[in-house]
């Protein structure tokens, strides 16, 4: 008898651990209430930025961040992949941006982060990470846009290198955004 009463309270006690662990491991979600709902909009990819194109600002450098319009009427790069015309690809009000992301060439090991175009101070996250300098990485980022003040629309690029001379040059291509609200309209598609 005595066997089975422990064997009981064990097989409660591992119960109850995985419960534990379950809600603790975020088994439980919260939604803020200040977070509106948005829906995703596909579109044809666009490129808004490439560094290594006059009129982009050349190489990003390390621990330099650099806010990036999306939103609204903004610099292309052109069908031809060497000019540069102006288009709005994502508009005005857009909660958040889906991208590929590419560093081309760092000069050192490193990371890039994407962030919205509030942040502030170093990014404790990194949306793309290369061992070696002379790389070509890219990444798919989903990343919020604030709505309203001076960085409305804006994301933030910050590349991290090894030492402070450091650069890289980014490439950026939007394939779709948020907006809020329910289901959004059908975005532009090149196959249209």
């Amino acid at each position: 008898m005595q066997t089975t009463g422990k064997l009981w309270r064990s097989r409660w006690a591992a119960i109850g651990a995985a419960v534990a662990v379950t809600l603790g491991a975020g088994g439980l979600y919260s939604v803020r209430a200040d977070s509106p709902s948005s829906a995703f909009v596909a579109i044809a990819p666009v490129r808004v930025l490439d560094t290594r194109l006059p009129g982009f600002g050349g190489p990003v450098a390390s621990a330099a961040p650099r806010n990036l319009q999306v939103t609204g009427s903004i610099s292309t790069v052109g069908a031809d992949g060497t000019t540069v015309s102006t288009t709005a690809p994502v508009p005005a009000g857009a909660t958040a941006i889906v991208a590929n992301v590419t560093a081309v060439f760092p000069t050192t090991a490193g990371f890039v982060s994407v962030r919205p175009g509030t942040a502030t101070g170093n990014p404790t996250t990194s949306n793309i990470n290369f061992t070696a300098g002379g790389v070509v990485i890219p990444n798919s980022v989903t990343v919020e846009l604030p709505t309203t003040g001076a960085t409305a629309g804006q994301v933030q690029l910050f590349f991290q290198g090894l030492h402070a001379g450091a650069t890289t040059e980014l490439l950026v291509d939007i394939v779709g955004y948020y907006q809020a609200g329910g289901a959004g309209p059908r975005g532009l598609s090149a196959w249209d």
